[in-house]
């Protein structure tokens, strides 16, 4: 299966590298592209994987705006494929697209701080331990369907496996799979 990776330069979700560090057939882009090349490369991969910020707009550029966003939901739509941005969901939803997506995802203490969610004292450890999990348990599985890799995190990434962790719960009660 050839997968195409988008994942803007951020030190913030640098975490997210070892979720495609090593894998066959994949195409990586972390510098912003025009929209004619993003939708070529997405039409000639089997699955996008994206991962990043972003909004229910779409997932953020390092260049200003987006890199991800309606203009590529043509190209995505003959696709399942995995969304990983703050409010992805939405965006997957709004435009009935398939595949593994997040909502709001707590991946900063800024970010739980936002979402009034309950930290630990050690709460840069706690942020830190949510974002490796995730990203070890979606790297496990990601040349599985999407519907694996979903039900694989869903049943492995739990407040109960990381120290009633509320972050991952958090987190938790916000992944989807849309078919």
């Amino acid at each position: 299966m050839k997968q195409l990776v988008v994942h803007m330069k951020d030190l913030t979700t640098e975490f997210l590298c070892e979720i495609y560090e090593d894998i066959p057939n994949i195409t990586v882009i972390r510098q912003f592209i025009d929209i004619r090349s993003m939708n070529k490369l997405i039409e000639e991969h089997d699955r996008v994987i994206m991962l990043g910020h972003g909004s229910p707009q779409g997932l953020f550029s390092n260049h200003g705006g987006f890199i991800i966003d309606e203009n590529n939901v043509k190209a995505l739509k003959k696709k399942q494929n995995i969304y990983i941005w703050c409010h992805a969901s939405m965006f997957v939803h709004e435009h009935k697209l398939k595949g593994f997506s997040t909502g709001m995802f707590v991946s900063e203490v800024l970010e739980a701080n936002w979402c009034d969610v309950p930290l630990r004292a050690d709460s840069l450890s706690e942020v830190s331990e949510s974002n490796r999990a995730f990203a070890r348990l979606v790297r496990s599985q990601i040349e599985n369907p999407v519907e694996v890799i979903y039900e694989h995190c869903y049943t492995w990434y739990t407040p109960e496996k990381y120290n009633k962790s509320k972050v991952v719960e958090y987190n938790h009660c916000r992944l989807q799979l849309i078919d």
